[in-house]
């Protein structure tokens, strides 16, 4: 069982902050904004290996990414660090999903967890859910469950389309409610010369 408080720093916490220079981390919050290439799709490698050494992690990946950079972030750093000591796992998750429940998974984020990537050897079950716990809800009593989709890249993609499929759905009004103003305007000229 994990004791409340378990520990979770971001990168820039433990990059700029001296006093968790000593510190074994537990987990890692991967947040976009990081150092992100959009010409090969890849977080930063040198961001993100300078912490991760000779200890454990547990590493959540809390961003829209493009398909496939969770699995590949996985397999980056297995081939960084071939030998045993070392034990990621991982997570992929993102603000909410699924379009269809789009307002009750935004207003309550720490419901949705998605893709968990285990390391070696693998974590037991009872630590499994108790660092999700620990790590998504404010009590963890609170959450009634959690979300795990099959794959990373399912997950990723899906958030993808959901994104599109907002900004597609949002966008449209907004062009239509400028267009509509814009013939507004120019009915009103041609209504004011009528008269004059």
């Amino acid at each position: 069982m994990i004791k409340p408080g378990f520990p979770c720093y971001s990168l820039e916490e433990i990059m700029f902050e001296e006093k968790f220079s000593d510190l074994l981390i537990g987990a890692i919050l991967i947040a976009l904004p990081t150092p992100f290439c959009p010409l090969t799709n890849t977080l930063s490698d040198e961001y993100l290996m300078f912490s991760i050494t000779l200890i454990s992690l547990f590493i959540i990946i809390h961003s829209i990414v493009s398909v496939g950079i969770t699995q590949n972030f996985f397999n980056v750093l297995n081939n960084t660090n071939l030998d045993d000591i070392c034990d990621y796992h991982l997570i992929y998750r993102s603000e909410f999903l699924r379009a269809e429940k789009s307002e009750y998974d935004a207003l309550h984020p720490i419901k949705q967890i998605f893709d968990y990537i285990d390391g070696k050897p693998k974590i037991n079950s009872f630590f499994y859910i108790n660092i999700l716990e620990e790590t998504f809800s404010p009590s963890g009593s609170l959450r009634s469950r959690i979300t795990v989709m099959e794959s990373a890249k399912k997950a990723e993609s899906l958030k993808l389309v959901h994104n599109f499929s907002n900004a597609t759905r949002i966008s449209f009004p907004n062009c239509c409610a400028q267009l509509a103003s814009s013939l507004s305007l120019k009915l009103n000229k041609f209504y004011q010369l009528y008269l004059e």
